[in-house]
């Protein structure tokens, strides 16, 4: 693509050359002299070397001629007109066209050479990750050892709910039990995240599940009146939706939403207002009651959930989340700021690791009821051992990592000195 523009530029510059090149053809031409196009190149050449010498030019024409043109100061000022008109009207069309024509050599190309090409992506992709493992692998196991243990847990709580033999149903038990399935999907695809070696990727992820916890902190302690207001608290998400999409779809060229629908949508948010009052509307609006806040936000729920020292952190993995210039510049895949990392990194790990680990234990003790069985707390104490091995294990993980690197960096620095 570089050389397509670089021939352009060299182009549009020898433009008026061009079109002064093709008056000459003409005026030779009108001379009667043979070979014209190429007697006109020579020539325009020769004229603006400077030379004050005659142009010859060897045709095989016999006996040699003499022949004499000229072009008139109008007929320069047709050419500068000439090549206005040209880039104005005619030189998108002819850029659109290459463009166009460059673009699909381009992909036939790229398409021809991309098996070679992927074979030898995945190929770094396999070496890289296996490095990653051996550096990294004692903490990511035991992070993959919890989160087996914690899908097991969810897994015989839900049986053991659905055997019971309780008539009422249990939303609170419910809407746990999906929140810590969700919790247990996250946290999945952190650990692929990680091992992939996009920590940053894996602190935005965290950030979600971080939220799960929460969440299901602050339900788990107010009992089945705050979860049933945060069941019904999808109608209002359901004409927030609706909203936008109203406002989006027309600029999306999408059909809107049938009035039916809508109808139905807005009775349900009317009705479910008119029940808990217009505090319900808010997007936390669900936890205005318990709080005693007409508006709570997140940071509400932190306090109240008793997580508000790990708000640094929710910070740090908001950076990843959104596009500020924090999150441009502070990475944790980086171990050199200098170096822009379009990829993976085997850097970064402990801090999404260990908070996932602390995350995910958390919201699982919120599966076991109260008072704690024997055997529950047995299994709860496994996960906390489990737990709290992986930030040190992660840890040490990471400050070898730290000393390879600035060794590495010092016979750098002492190849180059010896080099000089």
């Amino acid at each position: 693509m570089t050389n397509i523009q670089k021939i352009l530029t060299q182009t549009l510059k020898k433009l008026p050359h061009i079109f002064l090149e093709k008056l000459i053809a003409k005026k030779l031409n009108a001379a009667g002299v043979s070979n014209f196009d190429k007697a006109a190149a020579k020539f325009l050449e020769h004229a603006l070397s400077g030379s004050k010498e005659n142009f010859s030019w060897d045709n095989g024409e016999k006996p040699v001629r003499k022949v004499a043109i000229a072009v008139t100061d109008e007929e320069l000022a047709d050419i500068e007109r000439d090549v206005m008109v040209f880039m104005k009207d005619k030189l998108p069309e002819v850029i659109r066209k290459t463009a166009e024509k460059s673009a699909k050599e381009l992909v036939v190309a790229l398409k021809k050479k991309w098996p070679e090409q992927s074979d030898w992506e995945q190929a770094t992709i396999l070496i890289f990750r296996d490095n990653l493992e051996t550096r990294w692998g004692k903490g990511l196991g035991l992070l993959r050892m919890l989160l087996s243990i914690c899908r097991e847990i969810g897994a015989e709580n839900l049986k053991r709910q659905r055997r019971s033999k309780r008539k009422t149903h249990s939303h609170l038990r419910d809407v746990l039990f999906r929140l810590h399935a969700r919790a247990c999907q996250v946290t999945a695809e952190i650990i692929s995240l990680l091992e992939s070696g996009f920590a940053d990727g894996a602190m935005a992820r965290w950030r979600t599940l971080y939220e799960i916890g929460v969440v299901a902190t602050v339900i788990a302690d107010r009992g089945e009146e705050m979860v049933e207001r945060y069941v019904m608290h999808q109608f209002v998400e359901a004409k927030s939706a609706m909203d936008e999409y109203a406002r989006c779809s027309p600029l999306l060229g999408y059909k809107p939403i049938s009035k039916r629908e809508s109808a139905k949508i807005v009775r349900d948010y009317d009705a479910i207002l008119a029940k808990y009052g217009k505090e319900f509307g808010s997007p936390y609006g669900w936890a205005a009651h318990h709080l005693n806040r007409k508006k709570p936000i997140f940071s509400d729920l932190e306090s109240a959930a008793g997580r508000a020292a790990m708000r640094t952190y929710y910070k740090m993995a908001s950076y990843n989340v959104h596009a500020s210039a924090k999150g441009v510049f502070f990475r944790l895949s980086h171990l050199d700021s200098s170096v822009i990392i379009a990829g993976a990194s085997n850097a970064g790990l402990t801090e999404p690791g260990q908070n996932t680990a602390i995350t995910l234990t958390a919201i699982t003790s919120l599966l076991f009821g109260r008072p704690w069985k024997f055997e529950d707390i047995v299994v709860l104490q496994t996960l906390a051992e489990i737990r709290d091995e992986i930030p040190g294990t992660l840890y040490r993980a990471e400050r070898k990592l730290e000393r390879d690197d600035a060794r590495h960096r010092k016979q750098n620095r002492v190849r180059k000195r010896s080099a000089a």
